[in-house]
């Protein structure tokens, strides 16, 4: 769950088993727990507390909590909001940070396991939230500074199909502020340089 401050503003997230694995009644179990900043932890811990409360559930447990990660990376509030916009992605953001033991934002959105290559089939496919994944890439180019605009730029526009490849007419549906970068990323278009 998302954890924010009175503003709505995110500061974090974390997990909660309302069923405790050991049975106990009345209990649940906070599994995770990421903070934008330390002064946030607090913030974000009270939010799992009152999740719990308007379940009925009179007490939380800190169990083995899988991972306290502070956040103050641009990249990684990049992505955590990626992933609090696209829930889609959460499994895939937690097996990475499991694999890799934090965020490699190039790694999540490009070689390999990444984001664009699940954009990218979702277009071949018609399937959800391809165009809102786009334009949420677009409302962000020049949101959180250069080190986002360079996962942006190079682990997702550079990356998407050439020609000859399956998708490769993604490009032509690019909103404005993406094309833009496309354009200086790969500015021989949709072909190989």
């Amino acid at each position: 769950m998302l954890a924010v401050q009175a503003d709505n503003t995110p500061v974090g997230w974390f997990w909660v088993d309302t069923r405790h694995p050991a049975g106990v009644p009345d209990c649940a179990v906070l599994l995770g727990l990421e903070a934008r900043d330390v002064e946030f932890e607090a913030v974000v811990l009270a939010a799992a507390e009152r999740f719990v409360a308007m379940r009925g559930i009179g007490a939380i447990e800190e169990g083995q909590l899988r991972r306290r990660l502070v956040v103050e990376d641009p990249v990684v509030r990049f992505v955590l909001a990626f992933v609090e916009r696209f829930p889609e992605f959460r499994l895939d953001y937690e097996v990475h940070l499991d694999n890799e033991g934090g965020l490699l934002g190039h790694l999540f959105f490009g070689a390999g396991e990444g984001i664009t290559d699940r954009i990218v089939e979702a277009y071949l496919g018609d399937g959800p939230n391809w165009r809102q994944q786009l334009e949420f890439l677009d409302e962000h180019v020049d949101r959180w500074g250069e080190e986002v605009l360079t996962v942006i730029g190079t682990s997702f526009l550079w990356r998407l199909p050439f020609p000859g490849q399956p998708g490769y007419r993604l490009a032509g549906q690019l909103p404005v502020r993406l094309r833009a970068l496309f354009d200086q990323v790969r500015p021989a278009g949709l072909t190989r340089p």
